[in-house]
C-alpha cells in the first residue's frame, strides 16, 4: 500500500512540475514580452550570411564541375565571378571590425625567393593546382603529372 501512494505523489508531482513549465509563457506579466524579438541585425551579420552563401554556392559550383555537370569554360567564369564576390564581401566584413587589410607578399631575395619561383612552375597544367615535387598525380583534379 504504501508503494502506491507513493508512486501516485511521485507522479502528482511530476504532472504539477511539467504544467508549471508548460504554462510559464502564459505567465508572464505582459503579453508584449512574449513576441519580442531579442535579435537585432546589423550590417555585420548581413554580410556574415552573405560571405556564407558565396562559400555554399562556391562547394556546390566545385561539386557540379567535379560530377561533369559542367564545362571547363562555365566553371570557370562562374568560379572567378563568385570569388570576385567573396573577395568583396570579405573585404568589407574587414573594413566594419576594424581589421587592417593584409599585405601582399611580394617576392624577396634568397630561399623565400626560390620558394615562390618553385610554386609558380609546380602548377598542374589542367586545373591549375601546386603540387609538391614527386607527386605524380595532381591532388586538385588527379591529373596524370609525369
Amino acid at each position: 500500500m504504501d508503494n502506491a501512494v507513493f508512486s501516485a505523489l511521485i507522479m502528482v508531482l511530476i504532472m504539477f512540475g511539467v504544467g508549471l513549465y508548460i504554462s510559464a509563457p502564459f505567465m508572464r506579466r505582459t503579453s508584449a514580452d512574449m513576441f519580442k524579438d531579442d535579435y537585432d541585425e546589423t550590417p555585420l551579420h548581413h554580410l556574415l550570411s552573405r560571405k556564407d552563401s558565396i562559400y555554399a554556392a562556391m562547394r556546390e559550383l566545385e561539386f557540379d564541375y567535379n560530377t561533369g555537370k559542367l564545362s571547363d569554360g562555365d566553371y570557370e567564369s562562374l568560379q572567378g565571378k563568385f570569388a570576385g564576390e567573396a573577395a568583396g564581401v570579405l573585404e568589407e566584413i574587414d573594413v566594419m571590425t576594424g581589421k587592417p587589410k593584409t599585405k601582399t607578399k611580394t617576392k624577396t631575395s634568397g630561399k623565400s625567393a626560390a620558394l615562390d619561383d618553385a610554386a609558380e612552375s609546380d602548377k598542374c597544367g589542367a586545373c591549375g593546382f601546386v603540387y609538391v615535387e614527386g607527386d605524380k598525380f595532381c591532388a586538385g583534379c588527379g591529373a596524370d603529372l609525369v
